[in-house]
């Protein structure tokens, strides 16, 4: 559209200039009656100009241009965290005081479970440290398609909760070695000598093993507490009649040697007595390994994948959609349900590789955990890691 168009028409033009030239200029004078009369001629200076007047034949030029403008709504810039930072926080483990802040918001215990924990490793305990781990585990439960069928039995049979849970007591000294007064010797600790460590509340080891004649003074120590944290912990419920997924019908062959959780923290163990096999009820410590926020999503990717199929995870609920109601009232619905159209009742749609994806209405639970991806990953922004330069930006 670059091209002229030339038309017709007619161009004035004028051209005006100066020249220096000699003019001759006559006098007359008039002289007394019987005088005669005399003419001079005197030469001066001057100049003369002269204008050229023409008319040209000319044309007009004619460019057209085309202009468009397109309005499709308000501006946007687009920020992305790329920085190492933001990559360690969506890559790491959720932290259990994110998964208990879940839980306060009023999510349901099993969706986050279902959603959240990686798998259940369990433990032998220590027979003389309570909540002390030994040796390897000797179960890893999963929570994949591989093994589905472990993991939702313990899910239905056991229900998410937080537990206060101190560290190991750190001895100080028996109290044999403890006085009153105020100077100590060289086997003796005052109480002058306690308060210089750091304010912590002290307590005993054994406060029943204090005889009244001191005899078991020297068994008996001051300690510090250890520090309190809260920790997650399965509680043990009833999960009889509790509907059985397609998939829980039998164990992978391959994990049918490790151990079974039994709840309540015990779980039958595979052990050799006098050379016969057996399986024995034994005291476990249970850890629970959390997915980090991007594991999250992927997770929620295989459920859209798997929608349908035996492996895809569900939970077991009341049909009115409460929690009143006994195991064989419930029944088992899809943790994450999307629908291969759009509409317009749609909690969420989405076009996709030109398929159409939608949340329906009905599957409150779904968009429960789209936004629970969502807050996962906004945990994870800082307003310092913002990039300087913008890097998409678009404008209407």
């Amino acid at each position: 559209m670059n091209g002229q168009l030339r038309g017709s028409g007619l161009t004035r033009s004028e051209t005006t200039g100066s020249s220096l030239s000699t003019a001759t200029t006559a006098g007359t004078s008039l002289a007394p009656a019987g005088l005669t009369t005399n003419n001079s001629v005197v030469t001066t200076p001057g100049s003369t100009s002269s204008i050229v007047s023409g008319i040209a034949e000319g044309v007009d030029v004619y460019t057209p241009q085309i202009g468009g403008e397109l309005n499709s709504g308000t501006a946007f810039d687009v920020q992305v965290f790329d920085q190492q930072k933001f990559y360690q926080g969506i890559l790491s483990a959720v932290p259990f005081s994110t998964v208990e802040m879940l839980i306060n918001q009023g999510f349901e215990a099993d969706l986050v479970a279902n959603l959240l924990i990686a798998r259940i490793d369990l433990y032998r305990e220590d027979p003389a440290v309570k909540d002390k781990k030994i040796g390897d585990a000797i179960a890893s439960i999963r929570n994949d398609a591989s093994d589905r069928a472990r993991f939702q039995a313990i899910i239905d049979c056991n229900a998410l909760d937080v537990a206060d849970m101190r560290g190991s007591a750190t001895k100080i000294a028996p109290i044999s070695r403890l006085d009153l007064s105020t100077a100590a010797g060289k086997d003796r600790i005052t109480l002058e000598q306690l308060a210089l460590f750091d304010g912590e509340k002290f307590g005993l080891s054994d406060p029943e093993g204090i005889s009244a004649d001191g005899k078991t003074d020297a068994t008996v120590y001051v300690v510090k507490p250890g520090a309190k944290s809260r920790m997650p912990k399965l509680v043990r419920r009833s999960c009889d009649g509790v509907p059985q997924p397609a998939s829980a019908l039998a164990a992978p062959s391959e994990y049918q040697a490790e151990a079974q959780y039994l709840g309540d923290n015990y779980a039958l163990v595979g052990t050799v007595v006098n050379g016969v096999a057996e399986r024995q009820r034994t005291k476990v410590v249970v850890e629970l390994v959390f997915r980090s926020p991007e594991a999250v999503l992927r997770a929620v990717g295989e459920m859209v994948r798997h929608q349908g199929l035996l492996a895809t995870p569900t939970l077991a609920v009341c049909a009115d959609g409460t929690a009143n109601c006994t195991g064989r009232q419930k029944q088992r619905v899809a943790l994450f349900q999307v629908a291969k159209k759009r509409d317009r009742s749609a909690l969420l749609a989405v076009r996709f590789m030109d398929q159409d994806y939608s949340i329906p209405e009905s599957e409150f639970r779904s968009m429960q955990i789209v936004t629970i991806i969502q807050q996962l990953i906004n945990l994870q922004k800082e307003s310092s890691e913002r990039a300087l330069s913008i890097p998409v930006r678009a404008v209407p």
